[in-house]
């Protein structure tokens, strides 16, 4: 979607229901991102959200799941969250398993305990959106 009305008239929808606050920082991400050349596309549909928490067993906290459902930025800085290829998920799978396995493995060398609930608990937890970048789920 190129050009800012385009922008404008995506995101109108979905952010009716923000705070006045929150809009305006949904609207200066969007232009941070623009500004960056940063492709965006139209935002996530409710069976699209349905079926990336089908698929990979998470839920987008109240406020990433509203900026995705305005917009979907899209580029290699950023996951492509509509993609259901094998390969896709196998790929998204294994970065949010990236953090979990090291604080996991952390916790088995000091204090030499392995819960495996706890390890299932931890991966349903945290998503890694980007770089060295987690959102903490709702549970």
């Amino acid at each position: 979607m190129t050009g800012r009305l385009g922008t404008q008239m995506t995101i109108i929808i979905p952010l009716l229901g923000c705070s006045r606050k929150r809009r305006v920082l949904y609207e200066k991400a969007i232009r941070l991102l623009e500004q960056r050349g940063i492709q965006l596309t139209r935002g996530l549909n409710q069976a699209e959200l349905d079926r990336i928490r089908e698929v990979y067993g998470i839920e987008f906290p109240e406020p990433l799941k509203v900026f995705f459902q305005s917009v979907l930025p899209m580029s290699d800085a950023f996951y492509d969250w509509r993609d259901f290829s094998e390969s896709n998920i196998s790929f998204l799978k294994e970065l949010m398993e990236s953090p979990l396995k090291k604080i996991y493995d952390w916790r088995v060398r000091s204090t030499g305990v392995t819960t495996g609930e706890m390890n299932r608990k931890m991966r349903r937890n945290v998503l890694h959106l980007f770089g060295e970048k987690y959102q903490m789920l709702q549970d």
